[in-house]
């Protein structure tokens, strides 16, 4: 015996009214179904006991499954996604029409400072938009990969030829002095 089947003669038993014993079966019906049959039969329009059954007879094959998923990613279509180029809806951007415009666009507001529309390597700014001192000045000197300055061997001859040995104290200074 089904539920229906149970739940018509619970109803027969304590309703005497025929059309409020309709009326009953069918709002008790609907409201103690599982999750999945609510779903499927919100989507009818005034059915009958026969068609809800049938339409929840459904509910957990792999028919309905399929549907669900189909549907579930049907939201996900691309059609519906915006490009990031130009924001409009239909195409992605890499296919944006609109290319060569995005391209020529030029630099946006610069990252170090805040101002202007440069790039922060061109950035000679020393305060920021907000009017304090921008620290360092993000430049490097030379990469480490570039090779040591060589002192040519000229200017090391004359700089060990003047240093000179070490002479003695003047007669003028005393010895605790030299201490």
């Amino acid at each position: 015996m089904s539920f229906i089947d149970k739940l018509k003669e619970a109803i027969e038993k304590q309703v005497e009214n025929e059309a409020a014993r309709e009326v009953l079966l069918m709002k008790l019906a609907v409201e103690n179904a599982n999750v999945d049959c609510k779903r499927v039969l919100q989507t009818l329009r005034n059915p009958n006991l026969v068609e809800m059954m049938e339409a929840c007879q459904k509910v957990g094959s792999f028919e309905h499954q399929a549907q669900a998923m189909a549907s579930a990613f049907e939201a996900l279509r691309f059609d519906n996604r915006a490009c990031f180029g130009c924001g409009k809806t239909g195409h992605f951007k890499r296919n944006c029409p609109n290319v060569n415009q995005i391209q020529n666009s030029g630099p946006g507001v610069c990252l170090r400072c805040g101002k202007g529309r440069h790039y922060a390597n061109q950035c000679r700014s020393k305060w920021g938009k907000d009017g304090k001192l921008i620290q360092g000045n993000f430049r490097t000197s030379a990469s480490r990969w570039r090779a040591q300055t060589q002192v040519p061997r000229r200017a090391m001859t004359t700089a060990m030829a003047c240093e000179a040995e070490p002479q003695e104290a003047p007669e003028w200074m005393s010895p605790q002095m030299l201490k």
